[in-house]
């Protein structure tokens, strides 16, 4: 289907531009049309030869499509920003109506686009955040307050059901950004069907709560539980190899390719500490293995383990064995020497 409809838009295209059509994403085309012009009238040419692409496919095939139209431009720099701008375009079918092309004329005129982006934009932003960092709890918490807002804003149901739909698509986006897979594919069924099929504000809140994020949650724990046990087994290796140099959680997440907040919550789950303290008593331990088997001086075990100053090395030192390096040592050596004596004495008396 997507090679007909790509030959469809080429073959309109090719008729009156210079064009490019490539299928970015599935269910989507987007062409370039190169004219040598940038101003209205090319534009407006545009948007008529998309309408005539869009009657083509709707009488062929029997559906709609929307088309959604970037500004001009005479700089190759800015087509990547074009295309950008189209996608969020499309965007704000669900809010114009089915079966239209879209320009940025439209977009600026429409107060319902005014409306619902001014809601949406910030919820979208936190609510995506909390799904990639795997808090699924304040995610749905997140849409239960922008649920709460839209009948407030937006005049009707149909209105509202084009913004939860395009939060799916956001979503949907997401996973495969992600996951390489669908919305549809990792759920098990589609969630745009399910949707449709509530008939009420009320009925499309309760699909969200019951279905929707139990099922995207199930789903993406087990994937989360796996992804975050690998992180934490190497964020642990690398402590104990790296234990003498400096590093922060900033930078093991960066290397690991996740947040700050999910490495530390996968390494608080999976070793039931956290990662300040883990380090902490892990270079700890490699000091009272240094006191009682080396004679290293204090300063020079302070410095390798990357503490500042001697003194703050032996507060914390202090803090958490009970008692300082130096009394440390000398409880070792001590205990040393009677252990040696008991055992002279025991060969003794042999």
């Amino acid at each position: 289907m997507m090679s007909e409809l790509s030959a469809i838009v080429r073959g309109a295209c090719e008729n009156a531009f210079n064009c490019i059509a490539v299928t970015p994403r599935p269910g989507q085309v987007a062409f370039i049309a190169a004219s040598g012009r940038s101003d209205d009238g090319e534009e407006a040419a545009i948007a008529g030869l998309c309408d005539d692409i869009r009657r083509e496919i709707r009488e062929r095939y029997k559906f709609t499509v929307t088309a959604a139209i970037a500004p001009p431009t005479d700089a190759l720099r800015e087509l990547g920003q074009g295309y950008q701008l189209a996608q969020e375009y499309l965007s704000f079918r669900y809010l114009l109506g089915p079966d239209a092309t879209i320009t940025r004329h439209d977009v600026e005129r429409s107060d319902r686009i005014g409306s619902a982006d001014r809601i949406t934009a910030a919820w979208y932003k936190r609510i995506l955040t909390s799904v990639s960092e795997g808090d699924y709890v304040l995610a749905e918490e997140q849409f239960g307050l922008m649920f709460a807002e839209l009948p407030r804003h937006l005049p009707d149901d149909r209105m509202i059901l084009g913004v939860l739909t395009y939060f799916l698509e956001e979503i949907d986006q997401l996973m495969q950004d992600i996951q390489g897979r669908s919305l549809q594919d990792l759920l098990g069924f589609n969630p745009y069907t399910d949707l449709y099929a509530q008939n009420t504000l009320g009925r499309m809140r309760d699909w969200f709560h019951n279905r929707f994020f139990p099922s995207i949650r199930l789903q993406l724990e087990q994937i989360t539980v796996d992804k975050s046990r690998l992180i934490a087994e190497r964020t642990l290796q690398y402590i104990q190899q790296h234990y003498d140099e400096d590093f922060s959680l900033q930078q093991l997440a960066g290397a690991f390719g996740v947040s700050s907040a999910q490495l530390s919550r996968y390494f608080k789950q999976t070793m039931n500490v956290n990662f300040v303290d883990y380090v902490i008593h892990y270079r700890i331990s490699k000091a009272k293995e240094w006191l009682a088997y080396t004679d290293m001086p204090i300063k020079d075990i302070s410095d390798r383990l990357r503490y500042t100053t001697t003194q703050n090395f032996t507060r914390v030192f202090k803090q958490i064995v009970g008692i300082p390096p130096g009394q440390y040592r000398n409880d070792c050596i001590q205990g040393s020497r009677t252990a040696n004596a008991k055992d002279n004495g025991d060969n003794g008396s042999n």
